[in-house]
């Protein structure tokens, strides 16, 4: 686990940086925006946001009328 500084930006605002080869292994530059989630015991998660719609996989079923979708699903 890596310990980071708490800097100061402004009159209100504190920041820390983002390790760099997470932010090279996430595709992430500046301007890009991550989500960031508080848990129950008070810790920070961060997730790259999805920006790229080829991030997303397409998937296409075609059924015959006689097929349970239940089977697929």
């Amino acid at each position: 686990m890596e310990q980071r500084k708490i800097m100061s930006l402004g009159r209100s605002s504190l920041v820390i940086s983002l390790p760099k080869y997470w932010t090279q292994l996430n595709e992430l530059k500046r301007g890009d925006v991550v989500s960031v989630a508080i848990n129950r015991d008070r810790s920070l998660v961060i997730f790259p946001f999805l920006k790229k719609a080829e991030d997303l996989a397409k998937i296409t079923l075609h059924l015959e009328s006689n097929e349970n979708i239940n089977f697929i699903i």
